[in-house]
């Protein structure tokens, strides 16, 4: 009797292990057999007495998980979530809260997805690092973050290789295709188009690598472990609710979104206009595509400014990158203070200095690149055999001018109180490096770099494609 009901604890053990890596959770009585090693008697005393208790769900030549085994791993799943925030908490970028905005605007989150690492190992990983370009400061940052991230994780890691693709997704999937054959552990990934990598993506995953996305890449067509950003819809909805609110509910708006095709920038500019959209006295004057450049958007803007057309009573800007430009044309064209119309766009220090040297209201919300920092900490707890969260957003303050708060749309963070004086215009906020972080002077080692220097400051400039 012991021995059978040893072998019996043994047998839901297995049945129940084989059922929670299964995707569908279902098996048929063949495939439970063959998982389990038991005798078809065995197996159905054993799924019986589970099923009486809720742990699993019986029918007809199948068995699958019960209502109370999925009360358990949700159970579970929200604490490895818990745990993975208080692992992140020496990031200062990680908030313990969305920023506040009008009542219902933030959407229900998704269920939980957990996607467990492999096989739990001490040995040193190989990291490929697959960048979609280093085409502006932002970009420049988020690097950053990573080699910091890698640098922290010291002897633990063999090396750290990065790979920037020019925002060529051709060109992406061969240095992706590279990194596999060069043999990585695990890879991250910001996609400079989702679809045309998908493929070498899955090669990867289907050779057993780990892959976490990193600020862009989350689409039905590629697949990844984890993926780690900050909230897009957030970004452009908040600052088109603030800068609609800010004008009443009307006048003549530019909008000057990123890059055309990247994620974030096309996610941004759907929420801003969905926004924009419920207003109907505001009109949308003009809206030209930046490529998160600066002086692209200074060039766009002194166009219209010396072209005596309608002016503009608000400026949106998905990006400080771009919303700098806009400032410096309007500096340059002989406006000052109330006449610069309110405008939008974060991350950039450049951008929070001249709207308090001008008394330009603004508000914003960066985009941290802190995420590259928590995705790098994400890919190691993978690789260790750690379950990670399937998304994970990093969260950023609501950053507003002084008494710019309107109806539906209050700031967590001063302007005042996030702008760095002591560090130069191309600064990118929020990087999770630490506040003595300066781009010119960055400095980081870790296996697999000759240099300490991570990029020279001549690499800082915007569109400068050399790596």
């Amino acid at each position: 009797m012991g021995e059978f009901r040893q072998n019996g604890v043994d047998g839901a053990i297995a049945l129940l292990s084989v059922l929670a890596k299964d995707k569908t959770g279902t098996l048929s009585t063949k495939e439970a057999l063959q998982a389990t090693g038991m005798a078809r008697t065995s197996l159905y005393r054993v799924g019986k007495v589970l099923a009486q208790n809720g742990l699993v769900a019986l029918a007809r030549g199948k068995v699958a998980v019960g209502a109370q085994a999925s009360v358990l791993s949700t159970a579970y799943a929200k604490q490895v979530q818990v745990d993975f925030q208080r692992r992140s908490v020496r990031d200062i970028s990680v908030r313990a809260g969305f920023p506040q905005v009008s009542a219902g605007f933030v959407a229900r989150a998704p269920a939980l997805v957990l996607r467990s690492g492999a096989a739990a190992s001490r040995r040193r990983y190989y990291i490929g690092f697959s960048n979609a370009s280093l085409g502006n400061a932002w970009r420049t940052a988020l690097v950053h973050a990573i080699e910091y991230g890698a640098g922290g994780l010291g002897d633990a890691i063999d090396r750290l290789a990065i790979r920037h693709a020019e925002d060529d997704a051709v060109l992406q999937s061969a240095q992706i295709r590279a990194l596999v054959n060069d043999g990585v552990d695990g890879l991250l990934v910001s996609a400079a188009n989702a679809p045309e990598i998908a493929v070498e993506i899955a090669n990867a995953i289907e050779t057993g690598i780990r892959v976490v996305l990193v600020d862009r890449g989350s689409d039905a067509a590629l697949p990844y472990h984890s993926f780690v950003n900050s909230s897009d819809h957030l970004i452009g909805h908040t600052t088109a609710l603030w800068l609609a609110e800010t004008l009443k509910g009307r006048g003549h708006i530019l909008l000057l979104p990123g890059q055309r095709g990247a994620g974030p920038a096309v996610a941004r500019l759907a929420a801003a206009r969905a926004v924009f959209a419920t207003f109907p006295d505001i009109h949308i004057a003009a809206s030209y595509w930046t490529d998160w450049r600066s002086e692209a958007a200074e060039a766009c803007v002194s166009g219209y400014l010396a072209a005596g057309a309608q002016p503009f009573d608000g400026v949106w800007s998905d990006s400080g990158l771009q919303g700098a430009g806009s400032l410096r044309a309007y500096l340059g064209a002989g406006y000052h203070g109330e006449d610069i119309p309110p405008h939008t766009g974060g991350d950039l220090n450049e951008v929070y200095k001249l709207a308090l040297q001008n008394n330009v209201r603004m508000v914003a919300v960066d985009y941290p690149p802190s995420m590259g920092l928590v995705a790098v900490e994400t890919l190691f707890s993978a690789l260790r055999g750690v379950p990670v969260p399937r998304n994970i957003s990093v969260r950023s303050d609501v950053i507003m001018t002084k008494g710019d708060a309107t109806r539906s749309v209050r700031s967590t963070m001063l302007v005042e109180n996030h702008v760095r004086w002591d560090l130069p215009d191309q600064l990118i906020l929020q990087s999770g490096i630490g506040r003595a972080y300066d781009p010119h002077s960055f400095r980081v080692r870790y296996p697999g770099r000759i240099t300490a220097r991570a990029w020279p400051a001549r690499q800082l400039r915007f569109g400068d494609q050399t790596v």
